[in-house]
């Protein structure tokens, strides 16, 4: 059996999900242009999914990151265990 070592999880890891967003502690309003400059920026670089990392908390900020990403007619789901669970959201681009 073959182990991988941290780093080669590292790697590949940030392979599955090339660029993220962390709005911890922001407010919905505080949050939202952040996200549309996120997106914009991610789709010049041609990404084909990034994470937006929202928290748990009570769950506001998270309903409200969705309903932007609606508006922007983007396709998304909640993020693996291993890249943020219920915390973040996985965003898919192309």
């Amino acid at each position: 059996m073959v182990r991988r070592s941290r780093q080669n999880k590292r790697q590949q890891h940030a392979q599955q999900v090339q660029f993220e967003l962390d709005l911890h502690g922001l407010t919905c309003a505080e949050a939202e242009p952040q996200i549309y400059q996120f997106l914009r920026t991610a789709e010049d670089r041609w990404l084909p999914k990034v994470r937006i990392i929202t928290g748990k908390g009570t769950g506001v900020l998270r309903e409200h990151t969705q309903k932007v990403l609606r508006q922007m007619q983007y396709t998304w789901q909640i993020a693996q265990y291993n890249e943020g669970g219920e915390g973040a959201l996985v965003v898919y681009l192309h």
